[in-house]
């Protein structure tokens, strides 16, 4: 059986982590998965479902040895960073590579020295892909990729799904009525994700609405004296990094995405697996998977107002909340791993040089 070794940043609970120990899960009857992270972290919070290393000492050599020790046939640089840090490393080993685009390039990625460091990268790639369309897109027209490009979306698992019957006793830990409007923002407390455009939002809605914040990162510390600063300290429940996030979302109303730029965020998937409508701005690959009116409702990117009018409207509404929350689910067949993984089996053979596979593919 084909060994493949995963390259990602660090052991968190965070949407690119999640979603590749989810596929090393899910294709480990068929290539043996280990994980290695760039970075030191806790293993335990990803869930135990694979094999994961932890960094050596020195990060440069840190790919290097770790090839040598495990002699992988496939390596798998799941984001940027993994795939910087890997691509020299994999070529002098001769091992193939196969990189997963997560997310936009930063701007100043786009330009210079580093855009071409990342096209030297990507030319050395046995196989590419992208888990959204727009990030192709970027591929083609920010970075000249003129090669054939797979489409691999991210997925989650039926048994990923808010368990049912936990709305009272998550209420109940944050203190708010069974009748009052619970909004669930679920990720990095960083800019790209946009905490404070979310924290606005709440404060500019109805006092019933509250918002659970799930996730810690650069911009806790602002987030809680923002909290203070604006008084919602009753309404804005900041609970910090979170093991139970599906428990947490059987007992919110709707999923709030205020993030300033996306790739296909985990936690939409996650909210149509339990019905839940999703107030999300219409940034990256979120139009992708919501349709306005139709799954949830989509704002102008960085418009607190219309997030807030959004909230009040669910909250005023609950018969559109549960016609949107039941449109989701059905649409969720889409995110689990029978509908996507022929598409990542096919960027596998791909990359290990097996022929054609079925599968879905953006050509040049």
């Amino acid at each position: 059986m084909p060994r493949v070794l995963y390259v990602i940043t660090r052991a968190q609970r965070r949407g690119a982590e999640v979603d590749a120990t989810l596929l090393a899960e899910a294709l480990a009857a068929e290539y043996e998965p280990l994980v290695v992270t760039l970075y030191p972290g806790d293993p335990a919070v990803l869930g135990g479902r694979v094999p994961v290393l932890p960094p050596h000492n020195r990060r440069v050599s840190i790919i290097r040895r770790t090839i040598k020790e495990v002699e992988p046939s496939l390596i798998v640089a799941y984001g940027g960073e993994p795939l910087l840090k890997t691509y020299r490393e994999a070529r002098r080993a001769k091992v193939p590579l196969l990189y997963v685009k997560i997310s936009m390039a930063v701007p100043k990625a786009k330009r210079g020295l580093r855009r071409i460091v990342l096209r030297r990268a990507l030319a050395r790639c046995a196989a590419i892909t992208a888990v959204a369309p727009h990030l192709v897109r970027e591929l083609r027209e920010d970075f000249g990729m003129d090669r054939e490009i797979h489409l691999t979306p991210t997925f989650r698992r039926a048994s990923d799904a808010p368990p049912e019957r936990q709305r009272s006793s998550v209420r109940e830990e944050l203190g708010i009525g069974g009748d009052d409007f619970l909004a669930a923002f679920v990720g990095s407390l960083s800019e790209e994700k946009g905490p404070d455009l979310a924290l606005e939002a709440v404060a500019k809605s109805r006092r019933r609405v509250h918002l659970l914040v799930a996730g810690d990162g650069p911009m806790s510390d602002w987030m809680a004296r923002r909290i203070t600063d604006r008084d919602l300290a009753g309404r804005v429940h900041l609970l910090g990094p979170r093991g139970d996030v599906p428990r947490l979302l059987s007992g919110a109303d709707a999923v709030l995405v205020t993030s300033r730029q996306e790739g296909r965020p985990g936690v939409v998937l996650e909210a149509a697996l339990g019905g839940l409508p999703v107030v999300a701005m219409a940034v990256g690959g979120v139009p992708d998977l919501v349709t306005h009116r139709s799954e949830g409702l989509l704002i102008p990117p960085g418009d607190v107002q219309s997030a807030a009018a959004a909230l009040n409207e669910l909250l005023g509404d609950p018969v559109l909340q549960r016609t949107l929350g039941e449109a989701a689910r059905a649409r969720s067949k889409r995110y689990l791993p029978a509908a996507v993984l022929p598409a990542w089996r096919a960027a596998f053979a791909a990359a290990l040089g097996e022929g054609d596979e079925p599968g879905e593919t953006v050509s040049a």
